[in-house]
């Protein structure tokens, strides 16, 4: 699939690369864990920077997810929004 992020992650690695905060999150129970730490190797061999955490007891739910994550996701967006480098 031309639109998945990992493939549009190869076809931009150069524009990304130093220009972008990428933050990657999945719970342990979620069904798309495969999918994440797939992406996450992925930029990892493109050479591009980015964050990515698992959260244990957490399935695809979005509320549970940043419930456990806490302030600390919001401390990711609020230096993306700032304009600060990773």
């Amino acid at each position: 699939m031309r639109r998945h992020p990992r493939e549009l992650a190869k076809q931009n690695a150069e524009q990304l690369r130093g220009h972008t905060r990428i933050s990657i999150g999945c719970g342990t129970l979620d069904s798309l864990l495969p999918v994440n730490q797939d992406l996450d190797k992925v930029l990892t061999g493109l050479n591009i920077e980015h964050h990515y955490e698992t959260v244990p007891d957490v399935p695809h739910n979005a509320a549970l997810y940043y419930r456990k994550l806490g302030a600390r996701m919001f401390e990711f967006h609020q230096q993306a929004l700032a304009g600060l480098k990773p």
